[in-house]
This record gives structure tokens, C-alpha cells and sequence, in this order.
């Protein structure tokens, strides 16, 4: 990791992963590779499946990334059990960041 971590940086560029937390129990964390941004799925931590998904995941930035972090992550969905009636395809928003959940996420696992 710490070589594709050289590359990124090496042309300007972040470096993000994408972890498994389980696997952060047998391989290095991602602030000792150089990882600039990472994320990931926390449901095999025992989240329980309920009301369409997991929902849980983790977001983390260097210290010096975290004014650059949007404000809010916004997610969009289409309903389609009124595509008949009405046609459908009425947009559904959900929150599902904002900054002041960042603190939680592990925004100082990074830095």
C-alpha cells in the first residue's frame, strides 16, 4: 500500500481506501500507509440488517482535509410503488452525513 500511497502522491493526487474494518485487526491502519481519505462498511461489525441496509459506515480524513470536507453528504433515491398510479419516480433525500457527525466518525484515526 505504502507504494501506491508514493504513486498518488507523487502526481499531486489523494490517496483513498476503501477498509474492511475486520481486517484492520491483521493489517497496518490506513494513517501508516499515508492514506489521505478512507472509508468503509461497518455492518460485519454486527450493525444489524433492518429497514433496507446496514446504514452504518465509517469516513476518516487527515487533519488537514477536514475544512475540506463537505458540510453535508446528501443520498437520493426514486420511489417506485406509486409507478402505476402515479407514475412514479418521486425523488426521496436523506442526510445521511453531516459535519458534526465527523467528530464520531474517526475523523482523528488520520492524523
Amino acid at each position: 500500500m505504502e507504494a501506491y500511497a508514493q504513486q498518488a502522491h507523487d502526481v499531486g493526487a489523494l490517496f483513498i481506501t476503501i477498509v474492511d474494518p475486520i481486517s484492520l485487526g491483521m493489517f497496518k491502519p490506513p494513517r501508516e500507509y499515508e492514506t489521505d481519505i478512507v472509508g468503509g462498511e461497518v455492518q460485519a461489525l454486527g450493525n444489524p440488517i433492518s429497514f433496507g441496509g446496514p446504514g452504518l459506515g465509517i469516513f476518516a480524513c487527515r487533519k488537514e482535509y477536514v475544512h475540506q470536507m463537505p458540510g453535508r453528504i446528501v443520498g437520493k433515491t426514486l420511489d417506485e410503488k406509486d409507478i402505476v398510479i402515479t407514475g412514479g419516480g418521486h425523488a426521496g433525500y436523506v442526510a445521511a452525513i453531516h459535519a458534526a457527525h465527523l467528530g464520531a466518525l474517526g475523523i482523528i484515526l488520520l492524523k
